[in-house]
Formats: C-alpha cells, structure tokens, sequence
C-alpha cells in the first residue's frame, strides 16, 4: 500500500501537467441493423428483440472491448525483418526507429474502452417491448506529443525546447441503469426511449496545459501550468489545514463499497441522467428509414472531488548518487523533487462531465426476405472533435439459426478493415460475435518455419461477444397467422 501511494501522487501530478486533445473513434456500427441480436436496441431504442423474451447472462450477456492507436498500424510495430522472414519490432536492432517516428502526427491520441453488461432482460407485451439493463461503463483517451516520444526514444538534444502541451488524458468510468421501452405504430413506425441512471465511480480528466521542457548539457528546465479535475467513489484523498493535498499521508480507500451492504454508497452520490431515443419508419414496402440519439446525459461528481493545479518551474541538473546508490529509493527522490519545485494545490467542489452525444441517420432496403442492405451515418459530438463515419451494411439469415452480418466505412483513411458479425441460435441460447476492424491486407511472414498473417494497416481493435438465453422467437408463423400477406420484411428471423 505504501508503493501504492506513491504511484498514485505521480499520477496526479502528470494528469495535471497534461490536457487531454479527445479524439476517439467509432464503434459499434456493425451492429446497428442486426436483429438477432438483443442487445441490438443500444444502438436505436426503437429496435424490438425478435424473440418475445431474452435473458443475458450476468456479464456474459454483452463485453465489449476496443483499443485505437491512433495513426500507427499493427504494421508499424511488428513487421518483417528486412534480413530475415522473422517477425520483429520497431526496437530491434536490423530496424530503423526513425521510420516509426516520421510517421507520427504532432499529437498521438491513443485509447481504449470496454463495456459489460451485469444484468439484461426484456420481454414483449402485444405492441409494445420492455427491456432493462445495468452495465458498467469504462474508457480512456490519451494524447501523446511527438516531442515526448523524440525526447523518451531519441534522448534530449541540447538547446532545444520540447513541447508537450498538447499531451492528456481522459478517464471515465460509471454504472449504467437503462429501462428501455419500445412500440409499434402500425406496419410502419416503431419509437423508443430509454432513459437511464448514471453513477460515476471515478473520473480524471485535465483542463488546461502549458508545459515544456528545455534541455541543455548543464541543465533541464521544466515549466508547468497546468489544471486537472478528478474524483473517485470511495476514495480520499488527505489535505492539510490549508486545503492542498497531503503528500505525506495515505490515500484511503472504502473496501466496503464492494460488499452485499456496501453498493447503496456507490448508488448515493456522483449521480446523473441520460436518455437514449430512436425510429424506424417505412415509407414503402420493403425500405426502412432509421434515426437515434444516443447519450444525451450528464454525471454531476459530488463526492471526493478534487480540482488540482500545477504551477512552476523544476530545473534538473541530476541526482546526488548518495540519494540512488546508498539505499535511496531513485522514484521516491524524483517525486519528493517534484513536488518541492512544483507548487500543487487542490480545490474540493462539485463538477459535472458529459456523456459524448451520438446521432445515427440509416436505411436499408430488403432485396429478399432474408437479405437485406443499408447505409448509416454516424457522428459523435466530443468535447474538441466531431467525429463522423459513412457506413455500407449488409445482413443475410441464410437459416433461420444463423444471421451474418458486414460493414464498410466508405470515410476511412485507410480503406483497409471492415467489419464483421455472427449470429447463432442454438436451442434458447443465442450467441453472437463482432468485429468492428477486420483487416484487408495481411503481410505473411515465418516464424519458426510457420507462416503467419500479419495485419499491415490496423490501427483499431475491436470484439464484442455475448450470449442470451431466448424464447418465443417463431415470429414468421405468428405473422403469417396474423396477416396471411404479411411483408416478410417485418420479421427477419
């Protein structure tokens, strides 16, 4: 815990010398128009299950994962040696670094999310379905200066300034509660809203940023200005009679917020809303016309909140080797340095975060009963950055057991992935899988006389996995009892 303590000061200290440039890409496309998949309703409230009842299983029900590494591909990191047909990375020695360096942008925004859901229902009631869920939400954004990565890789160059004021990072992390409820007008229009309960658990996030360093043979000079807001659910972070953060004491952490008694103090503070919204319309047989709104909410952080700034100048002019050698902890005295040069003062006081807005516009029209494509537009609101993708789908149910569903992004830089996903039901269980960034090109390389596929140009990676249990799915025969010359459209399944 001691260690602990330590790793979590520094942090602190570099989320508030960093501001986060958010830019994150899209996910989730895929599965926009796939109905045999439950979970599908997240994307368009409006999307009705096509089984009268489906049960997630608690966290297997939906996971979903994705990692970005900005404008760097899987191939820029592993590639063939020149030399050999051994598999190698940029570090190796038969590789030039500089080749990777040249083809950073200024600012390098990685990141990552990953959703499960804890527990997912929903059953049919005539026109009408109900759906309700909890999940836990998390993603990270982080922004990393080329100036950062020359100085780490390359070492310091004297007499030269290095700018890494566009460097950050972001980190949400909540507790979702969403009642979804969705209704047929007709053979043509169905509507839906979900509204939701938001509860943070933590948050870090940094709001404003001038930082450089200057590097010469004597010396280093660090000047920071910076500001960073955070919070966590069940920690403390201690402060002196002054109000500023206690550097000397241990951060305390609630282990109780995790036993059966315990969750009502997650639940009770740092709360928020949300709404999801969504239509289908079908102005003629066979086309459907589709819009949603997604995270239009907010989280206000109450508990534990902390607005920290960072204001100075360190010089380095290196460290004495008593401090390294004689029994001295090296990150202990560079931290303890720190924080003597670095002015760190903390403001507690309720802030509000936003969700990032979504807007969905598709259509899709059925060329058979069982094949059906599409076009969708989406665009994410982020805080600096509108992000927009232009999708093609395209869903075939050869079987009734079996659905298959593909997108392609036709605003991607690359042109180089699409993406995927399988839908089986098995008896009562349905289980899909979807992978948003497949990888058209592949080098293929030996290793240990193996060949093995390497991707060339994938900088994206994203699954998304689950399995329900599911009844009354026969909706063909009840359409056909119903309306003898029912549009087969209706129900794909």
């Amino acid at each position: 815990m001691h260690n602990n303590k330590y790793i979590i000061q520094l942090l602190i200290i570099t989320a508030c010398m960093f501001a986060a440039n958010t830019i994150v890409k899209g996910q989730g496309n895929t599965v926009y128009y796939m109905g045999t998949l439950p979970q599908s309703y997240f994307m368009n409230p409006a999307t009705q299950p096509q089984c009268d009842v489906y049960i997630g299983l608690p966290v297997a029900s939906q996971i979903n994962a994705r990692v970005t590494t900005g404008s760097l591909s899987a191939g820029d990191f592993f590639f063939k040696d020149p030399l050999s047909d051994s598999v190698i990375t940029w570090t190796h020695p038969n590789a030039d670094p500089n080749d990777l360096l040249a083809k950073l942008n200024k600012v390098e925004t990685w990141g990552g999310t990953i959703d499960f859901s804890l527990v997912s229902f929903g059953f049919r009631v005539k026109d009408m379905y109900f759906s309700f869920d909890a999940a836990v939400r998390n993603s990270i954004t982080t922004s990393l200066s080329k100036d950062y990565v020359e100085f780490a890789w390359l070492g310091n160059e004297n007499d030269r300034t290095y700018d890494f004021s566009d460097m950050g990072v972001e980190v949400m992390e909540y507790m979702e509660f969403g009642v979804n409820i969705s209704r047929h007008f007709g053979d043509q229009l169905q509507i839906g809203i979900r509204p939701k309960m938001l509860f943070g658990l933590a948050t870090i996030s940094t709001l404003s940023n001038s930082t450089t360093l200057y590097t010469s043979t004597e010396e280093w000079v660090l000047n920071s200005n910076a500001e960073a807001r955070f919070a966590a659910t069940g920690v403390t972070i201690p402060v002196d009679e002054e109000g500023n953060i206690d550097w000397d004491q241990d951060f305390e952490f609630d282990s109780t917020i995790f036993s059966p008694t315990g969750y009502q103090k997650i639940l009770s503070k740092n709360r928020g809303w949300g709404i999801d919204i969504g239509a289908h319309y079908k102005p003629i047989d066979n086309l459907q016309v589709s819009l949603s709104v997604l995270d239009l909410g907010y989280i206000k952080w109450r508990e534990s909140t902390h607005v920290a700034e960072v204001n100075g100048t360190y010089v380095y002019d290196g460290l004495e080797a008593d401090s390294v050698f004689d029994g001295g902890d090296f990150g202990q005295a560079l931290l303890d340095t720190l924080k003597e040069n670095l002015n760190v003062t903390q403001s507690a006081g309720t802030f509000t975060t936003t969700l990032n807005p979504k807007l969905f516009v598709g259509a899709r029209y059925f060329l058979t009963p069982g094949f059906d494509i599409g076009i969708l537009s989406r665009t994410e609101f982020l805080p600096s950055y509108i992000n927009q993708d232009l999708l093609l789908l395209a869903n075939w149910h050869p079987i009734p057991m079996i659905s298959i569903s593909g997108s392609y992004n036709l605003l991607s830089k690359t042109h180089s992935t699409f993406g995927l996903g399988l839908g089986l039901k098995l008896g009562p269980f349905n289980v899909y899988t979807v992978l948003e960034d497949v990888p058209f090109k592949y080098d293929i390389v030996r290793e240990g006389g193996a060949p093995i596929p390497l991707p060339v140009e994938q900088n994206n990676y994203n699954v998304r996995f689950g399995v329900n249990l599911v009844f009354g799915c026969n909706q063909k025969k009840k359409q056909k009892n119903n309306k003898p010359l029912f549009n087969s459209s209706d129900w794909i399944l």
